[in-house]
């Protein structure tokens, strides 16, 4: 068209112009979510969510200098507990020597530990130090931070509503796959 993009890609009225690839409007514009009305709200919703929370994560995560594998890694173990290095080069889906540098690099942070395993002290066992639990922590308040400001702009009526809303929509996901519907991040 006529219309010449900026440097961010957008062509105005939420289109968004990617190389090679005709002109597109954000998911929540376009109403292709099933459940009309309902279903694009709650996509708009997620959309912001998105955004909003992986914008908090990742400056958190610049500022330490880490990278999306370290926070994997840090997850992982945080939720299978001890691992080896294999297991999690193969979960994050890096080369073992690309694992092994990553994890060089949270041992000298002190946010990881390799200890000998039990059975076979050829193999190492990796674990998360009260380190790497601290930052796992701050990383979550980081993206939950936004969450947080707008909860604390709702009415008290608002807030029952959303909760009810919530409690809902978490029901109905852990009706369509149990498995899906992760525990909550515990401290310690």
């Amino acid at each position: 068209g006529s219309e010449s993009a900026d440097d961010a890609g957008n062509l105005g009225h939420g289109e968004v112009r990617v190389p090679g690839v005709l002109a597109f409007r954000r998911v929540s514009e376009m109403k292709v979510v099933a459940g009309g009305e309902t279903g694009n709200a709650f996509q708009r919703l997620l959309e912001i969510f998105m955004h909003r929370s992986m914008k908090n994560f990742i400056a958190y995560l610049k500022a330490r200098d880490l990278s999306m594998s370290h926070a994997g890694a840090l997850f992982m173990l945080h939720r299978r507990g001890a691992c080896g290095v294999t297991e999690i080069g193969e979960y994050l889906g890096i080369t073992p020597a690309g694992t092994s540098q990553m994890l060089n690099r949270l041992v000298g942070d002190g946010l990881i530990e390799r200890h000998e395993d039990a059975n076979d002290r050829r193999v190492k066992r990796i674990i998360l130090t009260v380190r790497g639990k601290e930052t796992l922590q701050e990383s979550i308040h980081a993206r939950q931070t936004w969450v947080e400001q707008l909860i604390a702009s709702l009415e008290p009526e608002e807030r029952k509503l959303v909760e009810e809303a919530l409690q809902l929509l978490v029901e109905k996901s852990g009706h369509l796959d149990p498995a899906a519907v992760p525990g909550p991040i515990e401290n310690g």
